[in-house]
């Protein structure tokens, strides 16, 4: 059994800072690694989807890195409508990839869930098929209904193929799947 390390008897070169083009690897290895876990946690529905009566982004203390940005504001006709918004905003972080974002990397309340260039890029290594880019999912204008809540629920799209990483396999339940998709078709 290892004795865990001292500090202050590990060797200096440990410490040492990584040359630029190694810190900007650490950069993407880092933020690609923490996508891809929130990915999976969402693709396993570990994700609480209780809504707790806190469902505006600004509201959700949960959400302190999405209060930065507020979606452009709808008038929700029913709780399912609003069970949606909760679960795009909240848990499924649609907006993430599926917004334009700023040069600063902002999300721009001015393209809610029009479509934008994938924020995470594909790793070095990997072999499997990456998306560059999300598609337009307000208004929902690439789906019907039934179709959507396959996909949600399934992760099998109408063509009867897996969605390409980093979209995650969602399993959502068919209650949930229709609520997004109701929320969504509030959208232009």
């Amino acid at each position: 059994m290892r004795e865990p390390r001292d500090p202050e008897h590990t060797h200096p070169a440990e410490h040492a800072s990584p040359s630029s083009r190694g810190l900007e690897l650490y950069l993407k290895e880092k933020i690609l690694k923490r996508a891809l876990l929130i990915c999976f946690a969402l693709s396993m529905s570990v994700l609480p989807f209780a809504v707790t009566g806190e469902t505006s982004v600004e509201n959700n203390a949960s959400t302190a890195a999405a209060a930065e940005v507020t979606p452009p504001a709808q008038e929700p006709v029913n709780p399912a409508i609003e069970r949606g918004r909760y679960l795009v905003e909240n848990v499924a972080m649609c907006g993430q990839c599926h917004s334009g974002r700023t040069v600063k990397g902002k999300l721009l309340k001015s393209d809610w869930l029009g479509g934008a260039p994938v924020p995470v890029p594909m790793p070095p290594t990997w072999a499997k098929p990456w998306a560059y880019r999300a598609p337009r999912i307000a208004g929902l204008p690439q789906h019907t209904d039934e179709e959507f809540v396959t996909l949600m629920t399934t992760g099998v799209n109408r063509d009867g193929r897996i969605l390409m990483l980093p979209m995650p396999p969602f399993r959502m339940t068919e209650e949930d799947a229709t609520a997004i998709a109701a929320y969504l078709r509030t959208l232009r």
